[in-house]
């Protein structure tokens, strides 16, 4: 049975370095012999899916010897992987989100107790070249342009 693990990585990493990466750590399990995990047809990677909103996207194929094989072997190849990312300082990485609040939106939120989040803020005319982020308050009304707005930046590892 055919089945895959999908691997994202940091937009700026050489495909080939991982690809390269990606079929070591396959055929280093296929000859330490990791049950459910068949030797042929070979493992093989795809730059498959692609390009995502914060990652390039990689497919490593293999096969199993049967269906709940896949769960096993899945596994322990992503524990493998992610081992082997950070020996050779291949990033995984997050989502990170920009708001973009007006002086009105900043003015409610204000008073609100907030921990442990690092925050930049720059103001500014940022409404007027939104592109795709945000265009509206924190009400759902429309943004726009001429108000002044700040910009806060929040990363997963981040709360509120």
């Amino acid at each position: 049975m055919s089945t895959s693990v999908g691997v994202s990585v940091a937009y700026g990493t050489d495909p080939a370095r991982v690809e390269r990466a990606l079929l070591a750590v396959a055929e280093q399990a296929v000859a330490e012999g990791l049950q459910g995990l068949l030797p042929s047809p070979a493992p093989s990677v795809a730059f498959i899916p692609g390009f995502g909103a914060s990652s390039l996207d990689f497919s490593l194929g293999f096969q199993v010897r049967q269906f709940t094989d896949q769960y096993s072997v899945q596994s322990e190849l992503r524990k493998r992987i992610l081992g082997r990312f950070q020996k050779e300082g291949i990033e995984i990485p997050f989502p990170t989100r920009t708001l973009v609040l007006d002086r009105e939106a900043l003015s409610l939120i204000s008073g609100a107790v907030i921990s442990g989040a690092k925050m930049t803020e720059a103001a500014g005319d940022r409404n007027s070249g939104l592109g795709k982020e945000q265009k509206s308050n924190l009400h759902g009304e429309p943004a726009t342009a001429g108000k002044e707005a700040s910009e806060i930046r929040i990363t997963g590892a981040d709360q509120i």
